[in-house]
C-alpha cells in the first residue's frame, strides 16, 4: 500500500476539513508536482516533497509574521480565486516550485540560487502582482537563510538528485 500523509499533517490544518482534498488528494498533488520536474514517483520522494512543504509552512507559520500579514494584503489587493489554503502553506509551496525549478542547477549555496533566481524573477516581469510575491518570497528566504537549522533543504535535494541521476 502506498504513503498517505495523515489527516493533520501539516500542524492546526486538517487536510479533509481544511484543504477539502484530504491525504489522498494531497498525495497525488505531489505525485503530480513530481512528474512535471521528471523526478520518479516514489514513497520516499513523496514523503521528501511533502515533508519539505510542512516544514516551510511551519518555519513561516513561526518565523515569518510580517510576510505571512503582507501576502494576506496582496491576496485582498489581487484577489486570488480559491485562495482558501492557509497562506503559510499557498507561502511554502511557492517555495517548493521555486525550489524545484532551480534544483538542479545550483551550485553548493542554495539561498544565493534562490536568491539570485527570485531577483532575476523580479526582472523579468513587469506585473507589479508577480514583484510583490517575490518580494515577499525573498524576506522569507532571507529569514531560512539565517535559521537554517530549522529547514533541511539540502537532505531533500540529495534524495531528488540521486533519482535525477539514474535518468
Amino acid at each position: 500500500m502506498s504513503w498517505n500523509p495523515p489527516d493533520d499533517f501539516y500542524p492546526g490544518y486538517s487536510l479533509y476539513k481544511d484543504l477539502g482534498y484530504g491525504p489522498e488528494g494531497e498525495r497525488n498533488l505531489t505525485i503530480k508536482q513530481l512528474r512535471e520536474n521528471e523526478i520518479e514517483v516514489t514513497d520516499q520522494n513523496i514523503k521528501a516533497t511533502l515533508n519539505l512543504a510542512r516544514n516551510l509552512m511551519i518555519f513561516i507559520k513561526e518565523n515569518c509574521n510580517e510576510e505571512v500579514s503582507e501576502f494576506s494584503e496582496f491576496l485582498r489587493e489581487e484577489i486570488y480565486v480559491g485562495a482558501i489554503i492557509p497562506l503559510e502553506l499557498i507561502l511554502a509551496k511557492l517555495i517548493e516550485s521555486i525550489i524545484f525549478e532551480i534544483i538542479f542547477s545550483i551550485g553548493k549555496n542554495i539561498y544565493k540560487a534562490i536568491k539570485d533566481y527570485i531577483k532575476k524573477k523580479i526582472k523579468e516581469k513587469q506585473e507589479k502582482d508577480i514583484e510583490k510575491e517575490m518580494v515577499i518570497i525573498l524576506k522569507i528566504i532571507d529569514k531560512i537563510e539565517n535559521n537554517s537549522e530549522t529547514i533541511e533543504i539540502l537532505s531533500y535535494i540529495k534524495i531528488i538528485s540521486k533519482d535525477k541521476e539514474k535518468k
